[in-house]
């Protein structure tokens, strides 16, 4: 076995066996220094020894260590594979002798000391030489010494192992992440550069460019239909007595109704039943008039509304513009692109050989009606329609309506307008039927004011009346 390795160190298995070499040492030492301590308590209880002899003694056992070689030792005791030994003759001896201590046992039982007399006796001193105290710094010093030769010892530093100038593994791979990245963004961009639109997209644009043209001209028109509606329409004058405020005919009506109703609890009052009315009535008669109120009250009458014609022969019109509009588009986008206009310039010279037959008075070529004829029946085939045309259709349908909503109000608006102007009109004649359309607005206002307020002090008084009588006639009962 080598001592050392190919760096020129002491190998581990050396550094192992000297470790054990030093415990045995210690463990030596320990012992020796025990019987040493014996003895010299030994020879202290015997007078006769002498002290040369004595100290001879001690002096072996000190230098007893002293020209100790470890290479020595080794070379002395080889092993039987060539390595070194790690049990030395000392340390044999040694278990040996406690073998043979260990064999033996007293029949008597020994009494021990106790922690108290053990105490005690190591308070008592041990001699000039050998005290506790002296024991502790001779340990110590001994100690340092040991430490001092092992740190005094000359030893080469390993060198740096390889993995530490290795790059971490997050490093490696946010490094790896990076790379990656920057290849993908290259690759796309060589991508966007050499690649080219294909041919379905440009089909879609011009789809998309025809609706947005096709969804303009219907505003377009819709804008020049309503335009026309407005130019159409114009107000005359309103006369004064319309501009007059809200309020005087508010009044108005509440002062006519309040006369309506005084007038008509006077004739109430006033009123007596008919001669024949007063005459009674047979039991069957009675209840033939009975069970006939009943039917009358029962019966209600519904007057029905009178429907717009106009208007109903407008929404069918444009339905059937709309019908023609669709059937030409989804000709128009079945036919070839090639054919369009050969197909366009033959349909201008049907359509205008069918208004010379018209101007004339003839009779129009059967062909040119097939061409425009539209099958409304439910038997016919349905046509093919895709997302788009549906979604066109459902446009103009909505836009459709909207104008038709749109008119319908613009013609109640002008219905109710008219009306609320004849009664005004009518109002404002009953109000006023003496005097002329120069009067002032205040002293009518001031006036219809007077003639309520006397009213209704007339209708309190008619009340009060009432009551009094009401009050002074008496009871049936007594």
């Amino acid at each position: 076995m080598s001592i050392t390795d190919s760096n020129g160190n002491f190998s581990e298995d050396f550094l192992k066996r000297l470790e054990d070499l030093k415990k045995d040492q210690k463990e030596n030492l320990r012992e020796l220094e025990r019987l040493r301590i014996d003895a010299y308590l030994e020879n202290r209880n015997m007078p006769h020894q002498p002290i040369e002899s004595r100290l001879d003694h001690n002096k072996t056992i000190q230098e007893m260590w002293s020209d100790f070689n470890l290479a020595e030792t080794l070379e002395r005791y080889p092993s039987q594979n060539g390595e070194i030994p790690i049990e030395i003759h000392a340390k044999s001896d040694f278990e040996s002798d406690k073998k043979r201590l260990q064999e033996w046992r007293p029949r008597v039982t020994v009494p021990e000391p106790f922690s108290m007399t053990v105490r005690e006796a190591e308070r008592k001193p041990k001699g000039p030489k050998y005290t506790r105290a002296s024991l502790e710094i001779d340990e110590a010093r001994r100690q340092k010494e040991e430490e001092d030769k092992n740190m005094s010892k000359e030893f080469r530093s390993r060198p740096v192992p390889a993995h530490v100038y290795y790059p971490l593994y997050h490093d490696i791979v946010e490094h790896s992440d990076t790379r990656r990245k920057l290849t993908f963004e290259k690759r796309m961009r060589d991508l966007q550069e050499k690649s080219t639109a294909p041919s379905f997209v440009d089909r879609d644009h011009e789809k998309k460019r025809e609706k947005a043209m096709a969804a303009r001209e219907l505003r377009d028109e819709e804008e020049a239909f309503l335009k026309t509606l407005a130019s159409s329409f114009k107000a005359s004058k309103p006369a004064p007595e319309v501009l007059a405020p809200k309020q005087s005919l508010v009044e108005f009506e509440a002062e006519r109704e309040e006369r309506i109703r005084a007038r008509a609890q006077k004739l109430l009052q006033c009123s007596s039943l008919p001669p024949r009315m007063n005459s009674a009535p047979s039991p069957s008669a009675r209840s033939r008039s009975a069970s006939a109120n009943e039917q009358r009250s029962n019966t209600r009458r519904h007057d029905k509304p009178v429907p717009d014609f106009q208007k109903l022969h407008r929404k069918n019109m444009r339905k059937l513009e709309l019908a023609k509009k669709r059937d030409e588009l989804e000709r128009e986008r079945q036919r070839p692109k090639s054919a369009a206009p050969e197909l366009a310039s033959s349909k201008r010279a049907e359509e205008k050989a069918q208004k010379k037959a018209l101007v004339a008075g003839e009779e129009p070529d059967s062909k040119v009606f097939k061409a425009t004829k539209i099958n409304f029946s439910p038997e016919a085939p349905p046509i093919r329609a895709n997302d788009s045309f549906t979604r066109r259709r459902d446009f103009v349908k909505h836009t459709l309506d909207l104008m038709d909503e749109e008119l319908t109000r613009a013609n109640e608006n002008l219905l109710e307008k008219r009306r609320s102007q004849r009664l005004r009109a009518k109002v404002i004649r009953k109000s006023i039927p003496g005097k002329t359309n120069t009067s002032s607005q205040k002293q009518t206002r001031q006036e219809l004011k007077k003639n309520d307020l006397q009213r209704r002090i007339e209708y309190r008084k008619n009340l009060n009346e009432i009551y009094e009588r009401v009050e002074a006639r008496p009871c049936l009962f007594e």
